[in-house]
């Protein structure tokens, strides 16, 4: 061959292997058509049911476009619904398979393996880490015959993860065995996954016996499972088929991808498609399951379904009739003649309490009263937000007796309540007419002629005179003693007072006020035997609020400041067991406890997923003592702590808001 060919050859092979070098080995990922994945179900509102929806391409690209979405409940199609885009965040375990070539470098002078995984997973948190606190990472490298967490599990700052992986020095290497690690990493995804983050593996290794472990089939199957994709990284200057076809064993069942990285700035395009996965479709509808237990929800785009389990309790509505029927209702006519239709009253208000025993509180489509079995519809019900129904019961057409009530309520689910029957007594009182008649005439009596008794000149007075003189004196002694007896008889015998029977009063509700007539009762007074009361609740504002937190961002439930009135006070996500609730997300259901005494207010953290941060270092489980203008991060949520209340310096408050 002559010199010319040889040096073209020469030049055309060694061209060829600085390509291969050079050029990184393609992404690929699970081939197939659309995916579509329920990723979280929350029926605490219930009926309304809230779902985190995933829909994925071929290529292991969100789709954002699901308009064409269809939603079925027990395989019913639900008509209407609603849905947004949301921002949940990520769950990244990066696994570093650290043997002994991670300090090799596949370039003269240039950068080790371990150094470019740094570099990369710096890259992760400077430029595609959710700047508000939605992503949770996780650096597990091996360490003896198992592994360890880098720094702490589930980061949420990108400070945190930049230092945990600048000064990650490998120990000694052991044979380390690479599925614990990635076990490892299942264990901890498995106890944040109903947080809804979209949660993978990233494993950086040289993918030279990435399937030869003897666990390596079971993590498959738990990553399956548990719904964690996994993205192999191949490290090296090339990756030959072998490691390939290893690394896509791994990534293959689970909708990862597999990369080759000669250099860190390579992974930015795997970081680009898992950033798209920390944002889901949430879809927010009505439902209409009327039946307690487990219920299969679908959701199917373009021919692909996803399937997810909801387990709910429905029972019918409590309702009472809330009413007094220890007295009757009277009914008063003006006169004799008065015709029963315009007896006052006509109407009778009456009152009726809705409760949810399964908790779930839901609209009433309709009411009816049913008197005596006859049922009415009750146009005119107005139900509550406290579950108090008012309502007017005619009575124009009734006459005296009994009338057994009873109250029914259909939900919106068409579930109906009944109530048990209440006995309402009906009298009516018409003025009584007496017959008058007219009296008899009596004759005046005849005074008899007076005869004149010539008196003798004796000198004493005629005997007529003297017997009448006499009797007057015996008369008015009899009137005398007549009147003593009397006196004696009464001291003798003091009459028993009889009790005036008050007037009957028609049945009031709580809602009719008493007349001006009527003195108000006592507040100490006790209910009579047979009413039911309904209590209000009173609402009391308190004026002397010592330390609050004002809210900085993410927590738009709390327009202003809030107060801390108590000494013994829980934050959290659940508003049921927790006394200052927070609705994002990112704060666990019972997040943290802030304890006062003599002044002093300590911070504790109990257990959260995300942790308590004062001034962007993590509380621990020792307490930490707040400061005043202190900074308080639960999850995304930003608070600042005061000691002493707004407008303390003289001006009135009055921009407390939350709980009190």
């Amino acid at each position: 061959m002559v010199p010319e060919m040889r040096r073209y050859w020469g030049a055309t092979i060694f061209l060829s292997l600085l390509l291969l070098v050079l050029i990184p080995g393609p992404v690929t990922g699970q081939q197939g058509g659309t995916q579509v994945r329920v990723v979280n179900v929350d029926a605490s509102e219930f009926p309304t049911v809230v779902l985190l929806v995933e829909a994925i391409d071929g290529e292991n690209n969100r789709i954002a476009d699901i308009g064409a979405l269809v939603l079925y409940e027990e395989g019913q199609p639900i008509a209407d619904f609603e849905t947004q885009p949301i921002d949940v965040g990520l769950d990244l375990f990066f696994v570093i398979d650290a043997n002994d070539t991670i300090e090799d470098r596949d370039e003269v002078g240039g950068l080790s393996r371990r150094e470019k995984v740094r570099d990369s997973i710096i890259r992760f948190a400077q430029y595609f880490m959710d700047p508000t606190q939605l992503d949770r990472v996780t650096i597990i490298v091996p360490e003896g015959a198992g592994g360890r967490f880098l720094d702490r599990p589930n980061m949420l700052f990108a400070n945190e993860v930049i230092n945990a992986v600048n000064f990650y020095q490998p120990d000694q290497f052991e044979d380390v065995s690479l599925d614990r690690l990635l076990l490892m990493a299942l264990d901890e995804a498995a106890r944040t996954a109903d947080e809804g983050r979209h949660q993978a593996i990233v494993l950086f290794s040289d993918a030279a016996n990435l399937t030869e472990y003897p666990d390596m089939q079971a993590f498959l199957n738990q990553a399956q499972e548990q719904q964690v994709t996994v993205h192999p990284v191949i490290l090296g200057s090339r990756a030959d088929t072998n490691e390939i076809e290893q690394a896509t064993k791994l990534a293959e069942p689970t909708g990862g991808s597999v990369i080759h990285m000669p250099n860190p700035d390579i992974t930015d395009v795997l970081y680009e498609r898992l950033r798209q996965r920390g944002t889901l479709n949430q879809i927010k509808y009505r439902s209409r399951l009327d039946s307690s237990g487990p219920h299969v929800i679908t959701a199917e785009l373009a021919g692909t379904q996803g399937e997810a389990s909801i387990e709910v309790q429905v029972e019918p509505a409590l309702v009472r009739l809330a009413v007094d029927n220890s007295r009757p209702i009277l009914r008063v006519a003006t006169d004799s003649e008065t015709p029963l239709d315009l007896i006052e009253p006509t109407q009778q208000p009456l009152v009726a309490q809705v409760e949810w025993p399964d908790e779930h509180p839901r609209d009433v489509v309709s009411a009816s009263l049913l008197v005596d079995g006859v049922e009415s519809p009750l146009d005119g019900s107005v139900l509550g937000a406290d579950g108090v129904l008012t309502f007017e019961w005619d009575i124009s057409t009734l006459e005296d007796g009994v009338y057994p009530l009873q109250v029914q309520v259909v939900d919106e689910l068409g579930l109906a309540g009944l109530s048990e029957a209440l006995p309402l007594t009906i009298e009516i009182q018409r003025p009584i007419e007496v017959a008058m008649e007219e009296p008899t005439a009596v004759a005046a009596p005849t005074a008899a002629p007076a005869t004149a008794i010539p008196a003798a000149d004796t000198g004493q007075a005629p005997q007529g005179i003297v017997i009448a003189g006499a009797g007057i004196v015996s008369l008015a002694a009899l009137l005398i003693i007549l009147v003593v007896v009397i006196l004696l008889w009464r001291s003798r015998h003091v009459p028993t007072a009889v009790p005036v029977q008050p007037p009957v009063q028609p049945v009031q509700s709580p809602q009719v006020q008493a007349s001006p007539a009527q003195a108000p009762p006592s507040p100490a007074a006790q209910a009579e035997p047979g009413m039911t009361q309904i209590e209000m609740p009173a609402f009391v504002t308190n004026k002397d609020v010592g330390a609050y937190l004002e809210v900085i961002e993410n927590a738009p439930e709390h327009p202003g400041y809030i107060p801390l009135s108590g000494n013994n006070i829980l934050l959290g996500r659940d508003p049921r067991r927790v006394a200052i609730p927070f609705k994002d997300r990112s704060v666990s259901r019972v997040h943290a406890r802030i304890l006062e005494s003599h002044g002093t207010y300590r911070i504790y953290d109990e257990g959260s997923a995300s942790g308590t941060y004062v001034n962007y270092e993590r509380v621990t489980l020792t307490p930490r003592t707040l400061q005043d203008n202190d900074e308080i991060h639960f999850g995304r949520v930003h608070l600042r702590f005061h000691l002493s209340s707004p407008g303390s310096d003289g001006e009135e408050n009055t921009q407390i808001y939350g709980q009190m």
